[in-house]
C-alpha cells in the first residue's frame, strides 16, 4: 500500500472518493485515470487498487498521474495485493482507506462518461436526503464505442416515485443497476457493513438487495455515468474459471439471500423471482452443475401451497406475447383450433338459424380466440408436466 498527497487550493466541497479497481487491465487504465483527472469537481480522493495483476506497473501509473493529474485531486493512494483476493475483499480493504464522505467504485477498463459526472452526483447528495445514487451506464465495445444503454431511462426513473419495497422486489429478480455508475455516502457502509465476503466477485447486487430490504432507497439520477466495456465478468461469453465462480455466486445469491427473505412480497412478485431463478439455473447449467439449485427451488415451491398453486397457474397460462408469436408459426395449435372453431360456428348457425353476416364474423372471432387460448393452455400444461417443472 502506498499513498501520495497533493497540496491544493482552499477546498470547500466535501471530499469525494473514487476507488479505481484494476485486475489485468493495464492497457485501459490510462483512459480511466484521465476521466477522473478531467472531472470538474474540486475535491477528489483517488484510491487505485490492484488485485495481484500479472502486468501492473506502478511506475507507469505514477507517470500517468504526474502528466495528467489536476488540482482537483486532493489525495492519491495505492492498494496493491500480493495475492489475488477477488473483487469483494479488495474493495473492502479499500474502504479502510476512504476518507471522503461520498464513494464511487469503478473498474479500470471503464471510464467516467463526461467531466461533470462526479459534480452531478455530489449536487444530488447535497440537495436530496438520499444515501445511494445510481445513473445509467453505457454498454460499449472494446474501443468504447457505444452499443446501448444498460437499462431504459423511464424504467429506472420510475423507482424514484415508488416505495422501496418495489425496488427490492425488482432487485430480487435481476440486477438492474451498474456497479460503476452507483455511488454512496460513506455512512452506508458504517451503518450496514461492507460488501458481503461470502462472495468473491459479486459485490454490488448483494449489497443493493440488503440496502433495499432495509428500506434504503437507491435514487436514480438521469445522466449517463459510465462507459462500460462489455465482455466483463458478468458476461457469459468466453467463459473462464473466474466466470464459473461468478455464475455459482449468482445462484448462491438466489439460494441463500433472496429466497429466504421474500415472504413479505406479493405472490406475483414471488413467482417472478422464482422464474428468474429458474432462468439462471437453466442458463448456467451449460457451464456448471446446477442440480442443488434446482432442488432448492423445487423445495421452496413445494414448501408453500399458495406459492405452488400460483406457480402452477403461471406455468399453465402462456402469456399473450407467446400466444401472438404462435400464430406466426403454422403449427398444430393454429390448425386444430381453426377447425374446431369452424365446426362450432356452423353447428351454432344450424341450430339457431343465424343469417346475419356480422354475427357470423363476430362469432368466428370470439370462438377462435377462446379455443386458441384453451389449446395453448392445455399444451403448455402438458409440456410443464413432461418437463417436471413443478
Amino acid at each position: 500500500m502506498a499513498s501520495r498527497e497533493r497540496k491544493n487550493k482552499k477546498i470547500t466541497e466535501q471530499k469525494f472518493t473514487i476507488v479505481l479497481s484494476n485486475y489485468n487491465n493495464e492497457e485501459y487504465i490510462e483512459e480511466a485515470l484521465i476521466s477522473v483527472f478531467h472531472q470538474t469537481y474540486s475535491n477528489i480522493e483517488l484510491i487505485i487498487t490492484d488485485d495481484a495483476s500479472e502486468n501492473f506497473n506502478k511506475k507507469r501509473i505514477e507517470k500517468i498521474i504526474n502528466e495528467y493529474s489536476q488540482d482537483n485531486i486532493s489525495d492519491i493512494k495505492f492498494l496493491i495485493n500480493n495475492e489475488n483476493l477477488g473483487t469483494v475483499k479488495t474493495l473492502n480493504k479499500a474502504l479502510n482507506l476512504v476518507s471522503g464522505e461520498y464513494i464511487l467504485f469503478f473498474s479500470s477498463d471503464d471510464k467516467l462518461e463526461n467531466k461533470d459526472v462526479i459534480k452531478n452526483y455530489a449536487n444530488v447528495f447535497k440537495d436530496k436526503n438520499v444515501n445511494v445514487i445510481t445513473s445509467n451506464w453505457i454498454i460499449c465495445d472494446e474501443k468504447l464505442k457505444t452499443l446501448r444503454k444498460y437499462q431504459k431511462t423511464n424504467f429506472l426513473e420510475s423507482f424514484n416515485k415508488k416505495k422501496v419495497k418495489n425496488q427490492y422486489a425488482q432487485l430480487c429478480r435481476a440486477n438492474i443497476y451498474g456497479a460503476g455508475s452507483t455511488c454512496y455516502r460513506k455512512i452506508v457502509f458504517d451503518k450496514y457493513g461492507n460488501f458481503d465476503e461470502n462472495f468473491k466477485y459479486l459485490e454490488d447486487w448483494p449489497l443493493w438487495i440488503k440496502l433495499t430490504f432495509n428500506n434504503e432507497k437507491i435514487y436514480y439520477l438521469n445522466i449517463d455515468g459510465l462507459l462500460h466495456r462489455s465482455g466483463g465478468i458478468s458476461n457469459d461469453k468466453n467463459v473462464n474459471a473466474t466466470k464459473l465462480v461468478f455464475f455459482k455466486e449468482v445462484l448462491n445469491l438466489y439460494k441463500n439471500n433472496i429466497l429466504n427473505n421474500i415472504r413479505h412480497l406479493t405472490y406475483k412478485s414471488r413467482i417472478q423471482v422464482i422464474n428468474s431463478y429458474l432462468y439462471s439455473i437453466i442458463s448456467y447449467s451449460k457451464y456448471i452443475d446446477t442440480k442443488e439449485y434446482y432442488d432448492n427451488l423445487i423445495n421452496y415451491i413445494n414448501s408453500d401451497k399458495k406459492v405452488k398453486i400460483c406457480y402452477l397457474l403461471y406455468k399453465c397460462s402462456p402469456n399473450f406475447y407467446n400466444k401472438f408469436i404462435t400464430l406466426f408459426y403454422h403449427n398444430n395449435v393454429v390448425l386444430i383450433s381453426f377447425f374446431i372453431t369452424i365446426f362450432l360456428v356452423f353447428s351454432i348457425i344450424n341450430i339457431f338459424k343465424i343469417s346475419n353476416k356480422l354475427y357470423f364474423i363476430l362469432m368466428i372471432t370470439l370462438l377462435y380466440t377462446i379455443v386458441y387460448y384453451l389449446a395453448c393452455t392445455i399444451l403448455t400444461f402438458l409440456s410443464t408436466r413432461r418437463n417436471k417443472a413443478i
